[in-house]
């Protein structure tokens, strides 16, 4: 069993990266995703490879089978069950606003639905920055840290 709960140092680490975001559309995703990549890029390999760890984390932590349940509702008002992979990058979305709103997600105190959106599934690009910014930035492939899976329905405890 994976733990979500790291030393403050990482954590903070990982959420100072992430910063807040307000995600309303794909373009507030995008400049989202510039910021985390911008400051990835003043950091070094080895704190590319802690911040995959910490997503992977993450995600591993809002891999929910009530999240999964959220049906997704288009512009038009109609719905369709979530994806495998619309899930990851809903939880993608999610993280991306910050460590405040996963919180808030995970007590129950704000929905995951809003994260469901199809203007928002271009959050999945979250799951490649590291591996980017290591090869652009710094030259180099970076070190895949021990991490718990980011699939659907890994995180058993959660599912019933």
């Amino acid at each position: 069993m994976y733990s979500c709960h790291f030393g403050d140092t990482e954590m903070n680490d990982f959420w100072a990266i992430i910063g807040t975001n307000d995600l309303t559309s794909s373009e507030s995703v995008a400049a989202a995703l510039a910021k985390v990549r911008e400051r990835l890029s003043t950091t070094s390999p080895a704190r590319l490879a802690k911040f995959d760890q910490s997503l992977a984390r993450q995600l591993y932590e809002l891999d929910r089978g009530e999240f999964f349940e959220i049906p997704v509702v288009r512009d038009d008002g109609r719905e369709f069950k979530q994806s495998d992979d619309h899930f990851l990058y809903a939880r993608c979305a999610c993280i991306l606003t910050g460590a405040t709103t996963m919180a808030q997600v995970l007590s129950g105190d704000r929905s995951f639905a809003g994260f469901t959106a199809i203007r928002l599934q271009s959050a999945e690009l979250l799951l490649y920055l590291a591996e980017r910014v290591g090869e652009e930035v710094f030259g180099v492939k970076i070190t895949q840290l021990p991490s718990p899976p980011i699939e659907t329905g890994s995180n058993t405890q959660y599912w019933q």
